[in-house]
């Protein structure tokens, strides 16, 4: 009486731990055509229920970039992440702000910078200026003092996203 249950109870448990590697491991399906992408968009900004994907760029397998243009000449992007087997919108941007997406926060390999300007502004380059403020501080009567430090990068702006 005891082996029988023993099995079945061995064999439940090797069916369920097969089958959550499989879910939590397995690559990403296609991604969504453009009027569902819109479609998804929407849902989190009406004002955007008129926009025209203009490009989609997979910046690895599992993270995409999408720049679409909105009515009344409005340029966005939105930043979509392959998550618990499905494709989730992470980000949606409107306001022609430059964004550092840290894909992987611990590997500064896997930063992007990203943004998408109207082409009437005619952005040639950028400059990214990265600064941590100087400062004092006291902890029991013990002084540190951090330094200025900045950083600045010069980008030219060919592509719609840049690798940094």
């Amino acid at each position: 009486m005891k082996k029988p249950f023993l099995m079945t109870f061995i064999l439940i448990g090797i069916t369920f731990l097969v089958t959550s590697f499989w879910y939590f491991t397995s690559g990403p399906n296609s991604f969504p055509a453009d009027e569902q992408l819109v479609e998804e968009i929407t849902n989190s900004f009406s004002i955007l229920s008129n926009s025209e994907i203009q490009d989609t760029v997979f910046l690895d397998d599992r993270h995409v970039f999408v720049p679409f243009k909105a009515e009344d000449e409005m340029y966005g992007f939105s930043l979509w992440k392959w998550n618990n087997r499905k494709w989730n919108e992470v980000f949606v941007s409107t306001n022609d702000d430059v964004r550092v997406w840290k894909i992987d926060s611990k590997d500064p390999t896997t930063f992007r910078v990203v943004w998408n300007y109207p082409p009437q502004d005619k952005v040639s380059y950028m400059k990214l200026y990265l600064v941590h403020e100087r400062g004092l501080r006291l902890v029991t009567m013990k002084s540190t003092t951090n330094q200025l430090c900045s950083l600045s990068k010069r980008l030219g702006c060919q592509r719609i996203f840049m690798e940094v």
